[in-house]
């Protein structure tokens, strides 16, 4: 073998110096060592800086589908490198290099010349291009297995010498060995700490229950050792924990002399039977006498020893209210209870939690109310268990007390339980200590009070409202054969407050004999329809001057027994004599309008027949004087008097002819019979033959339908619409359109008609129109909105359509629009049974 030249020695020499401060930087690394990332972000450090190489990097094997490699730490320049690789561990194209085989092999994966690689992978064009020339994958591993690589980049090949290779594979054994003392490390700091935290919080819990808490040994011997005394405890009986669990006899010390023999003798007692150990008595507390209570539960150990887990609270305000009365006792025990049920054994429901709001302890009562047992809700998150609590009043609560940190105290209806809960919410550094008490019967007990209450108020408000509207309330107590009456009510009659006695018999003496007997029928039928059929009545009564007054007398039944029998009744008396004598006194002058009416009409009829008689002679007469004596009377102005007499007498007939046909349609009773108005109208139509000819009018129509209607009258109600709309017509020939439909027109200003029963008419035309403030007064009679000479007529059809139409039972408008044509509308009753008129 050739003898190495100086300079390759020396070469030699200094790479083997390099290695060397290398392996010893790196040891201290690993004894100083604080942390995982900071040992491994300092050996990275060490291998560019020592080592020479350009990058190295470390990286953690992930357990994914794609078993890809995780990028922990790095030094040197080559992050560009891995942002532009993905490495996997997987045998595929991506996992060939030397990261993956040394995580799959477990061996050192060494790469002397990258360039000429018989794979040639994406990573080593990446390699490549970062200037790259030979690498190593070193595998660190623990008892599981591989769990990562340090990996280290040079920049000329050959450069891992074989010396060098064993140095660095020996030293990524100690960083395997150095990462899995620190991980079990920091495993142990965690669980002490998380330890730690579990005997504070068991302290703090303690700490704020009102009651005093201790945990002591006894031996086989009966040798006693105390374990744990809470600071409570040592304040109630003003010792120092500490000095407690140094000499035990100092427990004894505060008994009272007269109960120390009954307490030593219920200790041995409940040692050698193992019960529960449950004393009363007195303690002597800074001179002081003071009643105290204590439990303790023994728990045998394997060795023979026995835990006892005991608690103690102070009970002489309970012992001296009972020594004070007796009828206190029950609420002295129940109080006795509720603290005795500290932890798994309290009433009330507690829950701590975290500051994340997790569950850290749930006594038994609380996971009996939560229906959740305790180890199932400790460390969950409270309102993912319980998502139907997020909005409620308590999840404000709890909320408020921690930003405030402030005691809160709510009574709140959990509607998920139908139960009321007393919470009083305590927070501190730790989170929030809850408990909860269930006074749902508590919360009944007041409702059915404030009910009560405000069943009366209201009773009252009604009596002084009906009193105040002149209207008497009454109660009606049946089995007790009570009745009450307002003042309200015997002031109707003329009675003071105390002149009628408060018994059924009054009102029933009171009332008119006949009456009497309605009232009670009625009564019967609401009491056997059980409320359902109304009880309404308008009576008689005798005031106490003798004058009858007309009372509306309305009740209801509202208490019944379980057999369905009225236990109470309520009501009122509203007076309605004035309202009585008016309908009487409307009555009255309803008849004589009535007969009124009709003389006027017969009036009117015999008046106007009357009057043709002369008025024939004079247009008679005038038409003799002006054939036979044309040629005395030549006279221009002579001439046109005649006319003038002629004209006159004629439109005056014709004035007389029309208030006949409008009185005879007042004076007549209607002839209702079944009437198909489609006949109807093609009469009208043939009556207006010459019309239609003469102005080429197209009148057409829906299907009309059957009425039980005047037949002579309808007729007469469809020719003046028709022939009115093919009067005012425009410079086209009309278009007419008789329609039909149920409902009535939602613009017109009528009331109180049934829709269901009433036939709605249209006709509509393109006529002239009208102007909107004359829609109303067309209807009047004799009402003329146009000279004579353009539109001859006297103005009365629109009054005797009115007229017809009212006299069946309906009303009658218009709608128009100057210009654009008008619609009339009428309804007529579609009851096919409806009464003539």
């Amino acid at each position: 073998m050739a003898e190495s030249s100086p300079i390759e020695l020396q070469a030699e020499v200094t790479r083997l110096q390099r290695s060397l401060q290398l392996f010893n930087a790196c040891n201290r690394a690993l004894i100083r060592a604080e942390t995982e990332t900071n040992l491994l972000e300092t050996i990275s450090q060490l291998m560019v800086e020592f080592g020479g190489y350009r990058f190295a990097w470390v990286g953690y094997v992930r357990h994914d589908p794609a078993k890809t490699v995780e990028p922990f730490v790095h030094a040197g320049e080559g992050a560009a490198y891995l942002e532009s690789i993905q490495v996997t561990w997987a045998d595929t194209d991506l996992g060939q290099g030397p990261t993956g085989r040394a995580m799959r092999s477990g061996q050192p994966c060494l790469v002397q010349d990258i360039d000429t690689e018989a794979d040639y992978a994406p990573w080593q064009q990446s390699a490549q291009q970062h200037g790259y020339k030979s690498s190593i994958a070193l595998p660190l591993t623990d008892r599981h297995g591989v769990f990562g690589t340090l990996n280290l980049y040079a920049t000329i090949a050959n450069s891992f010498h074989p010396e060098e290779v064993q140095l660095l594979t020996q030293l990524a054994a100690d960083l395997s060995y150095g990462v899995a003392a620190l991980r079990a490390n920091q495993l142990r700091q965690a669980t002490e700490q998380a330890l730690q935290q579990s005997h504070e919080q068991y302290d703090h819990l303690v700490n704020r229950i009102p009651v005093g808490v201790y945990k002591f040994r006894m031996s086989a011997n009966g040798d006693m050792q105390f374990l744990y005394a809470s600071p409570r405890w040592g304040e109630m009986n003003e010792l120092d924990p500490a000095a407690v669990l140094a000499d035990p006899d100092l427990a004894f010390s505060v008994v009272h002399p007269d109960d120390l023999e009954a307490f030593v003798q219920l200790n041995e007692q409940a040692r050698s039977s193992l019960n529960q150990f449950v004393w009363e008595g007195r303690m002597v507390i800074g001179g002081e006498v003071r009643w105290r209570h204590i439990e303790s539960v023994p728990t045998p150990q394997a060795n023979g020893d026995i835990i006892w887990d005991g608690i103690q609270y102070d009970i002489t305000e309970v012992v001296q209210a009972k020594q004070a009365q007796e009828n206190l006792l029950t609420e002295a025990t129940n109080a006795r209870d509720v603290l005795s049920s500290v932890f798994a054994r309290m009433h009330d429901g507690i829950v701590a939690l975290d500051t994340n709001w997790h569950y850290t302890y749930v006594n038994d009562q609380a996971a009996t109310l939560l229906g959740r047992p305790a180890a199932e809700l400790i460390g969950q998150h409270i309102w993912t268990e319980f998502p139907d609590g997020v909005g409620k009043p308590f999840y404000d609560a709890y909320h408020q007390a921690v930003e405030q940190q402030t005691v809160v105290d709510l009574e709140e209806y959990y509607e998920p339980w139908d139960r009321w809960f007393e919470n009083r919410i305590y927070p501190d550094a730790h989170g929030l200590t809850i408990y909860f008490t269930e006074i749902t019967d508590r919360k009944a007990a007041e409702a059915d009070r404030l009910q009560a209450a405000q069943i009366h108020r209201e009773l009252k408000l009604l009596e002084d409202v009906l009193d105040i509207v002149l209207a008497g309330y009454w109660e009606w107590r049946i089995p007790e054969h009570q009745h009450y009456m307002s003042f309200g009510w015997k002031r109707m009659l003329g009675y003071e407050q105390d002149e009628l006695p408060t018994r059924p018999e009054t009102w029933q003496e009171l009332i008119f004999p006949e009456d009497l007997l309605v009232v009670m029928g009625h009564f019967d039928q609401h009491v056997q329809s059980h409320g359902q059929v109304p009880y309404y009545n308008e009576v008689r009564y005798r005031h106490k001057d003798g004058s009858t007054v007309w009372l509306i007398c309305s009740g209801r039944v509202i208490e019944w027994d379980t057999e369905g029998n009225p236990l109470r009744m309520i009501g009122c008396h509203i007076d309605i004599t004035d309202r009585r004598q008016a309908e009487a006194q409307l009555q009255q002058l309803n008849q004589e309008l009535a007969r009124s009416n009709q003389d006027l009409e017969q009036f009117a009829y015999i008046t106007s027949h009357d009057l043709q008689e002369p008025l024939r002679a004079i247009i008679g007469y005038t038409q003799l004087l002006t054939q036979n004596y044309g040629e005395v009377l030549s006279d221009p102005i002579a001439q046109e008097s005649l006319t003038f007499i002629i004209e006159g007498g004629q439109r005056m007939r014709q004035l007389i002819q029309d208030l006949l046909t409008y009185a005879r349609i007042g004076s007549q009773p209607l002839k209702r019979v079944t009437t198909d108005c489609n006949l109807v109208l093609a009469v009208v139509l043939q009556n207006l033959q010459a019309s239609i000819d003469e102005t080429q009018a197209v009148i057409t129509s829906d299907d009309l339908p059957t009425l039980l209607i005047d037949q002579t009258q309808m007729m007469q109600l469809l020719q003046n619409l028709i022939s009115n709309a093919i009067k005012f017509r425009g410079g086209v020939p009309p278009q007419i359109h008789v329609s039909v439909m149920p409902p009535l027109d939602p613009t017109a200003t009528y009331t109180r008609v049934d829709r269901a029963t009433y036939a709605q008419f249209s006709i509509t035309d393109n006529g002239i129109g009208i102007k909107p403030q004359y829609l109303t007064q067309i209807f009047e009679i004799f009402r003329r909105l146009h000279p004579r000479s353009r539109f001859p007529g006297t103005g009365i059809g629109l009054a005797v359509s009115r007229k017809i139409v009212e006299r069946h039972g309906g009303i009658i408008w218009a709608t128009s629009e100057l210009g654009h044509g008008t619609t009339f509308s009428f309804t007529l009753s579609a009851n096919l049974n409806e009464n003539s008129q």
